[in-house]
């Protein structure tokens, strides 16, 4: 408790002062204005992985399409991603989240209700949006 006398601790770590963001000395990082295409594109499509994650769950079956809808319109409205999207990536999404929300399991539901979706819907929403998700991506 409090400081204790002797010597500075060892700076060699990766995480030291001294030696900066990820270790420059050792040639482990690069200034951001160095960084090339490919570099920012692996960077854009981790910034995706939430949405791309869930459209691949639901489209491969893992998840059904009801708890996919559910999940999309959780993430759109509590999730941190949404604020990572660029402003194509956010327009995909809110359009896959439009469809998302008014997505019901029940057939005489949507008979009576003309704005419901069924499975259908939602999965060439998703498609849509991940087409879209991952065309900037090499």
């Amino acid at each position: 408790m409090g400081f204790a006398p002797g010597p500075p601790p060892d700076n060699d770590g990766p995480s030291s002062p001294a030696s900066g963001c990820g270790d420059v000395r050792r040639g482990r990082s690069r200034p951001v204005a160095d960084i090339d295409r490919t570099a920012l594109a692996e960077l854009a499509a981790t910034m995706t992985i939430t949405f791309r994650g869930l459209i691949d769950a639901a489209q491969d079956g893992s998840i059904p399409v009801g708890d996919f809808a559910s999940a999309i319109e959780h993430e759109w409205n509590f999730g941190e991603e949404r604020g990572t999207l660029s402003e194509r990536h956010r327009t995909a999404v809110k359009e896959l989240f439009d469809v998302a929300v008014f997505y019901s399991p029940y057939a005489e539901e949507r008979a009576r209700i003309a704005n419901y979706r069924d499975e259908r819907d939602v999965l060439r929403a998703a498609q849509a949006c991940r087409k879209i998700l991952t065309a900037d991506v090499a």
